[in-house]
């Protein structure tokens, strides 16, 4: 029997309309993702330090921590040199593409978003873990 492989994906995000949309879109998709959630960039941190996940979507704005300075901290971790980290933002204007992966992170994703192309880009870096 072909077993499905589970992904274990970390969402920083402090906003509960984002947090409702990002397991909306992974309800619907066919990836099957076991989704953990931190509330701020220092959560995140901290729980890449006790977890291994396959991806993680980033807020750029967070409390406690911002999405920018959380990625660098993540990275900084041995287990996480190569793990997507994926920006989430609503101001992509403030932070464009470039400012996202010179912090460390993959990838942009601008809110709102559309969720074809959110699952696209998710079943994507997850298939080259």
């Amino acid at each position: 029997m072909d077993q499905k492989q589970q992904y274990k994906v970390l969402l920083v995000e402090d906003d509960p309309g984002t947090v409702y949309s990002v397991k909306r879109c992974l309800e619907i998709s066919e990836i099957s993702i076991d989704l953990c959630i931190a509330e701020n960039g220092q959560q995140g941190v901290d729980l890449c330090k006790a977890t291994n996940f396959h991806l993680i979507l980033m807020d750029i704005r967070l409390p406690v921590l911002d999405g920018i300075s959380a990625t660098k901290a993540i990275r900084a971790l041995n287990a996480y040199k190569t793990i997507p980290i994926i920006a989430f933002t609503a101001n992509s204007k403030e932070y464009p593409k470039e400012i996202c992966t010179n912090s460390g992170m993959n990838d942009l994703i601008s809110k709102p978003f559309d969720i074809d192309e959110f699952i696209e880009m998710l079943s994507g870096y997850l298939n080259q873990s």
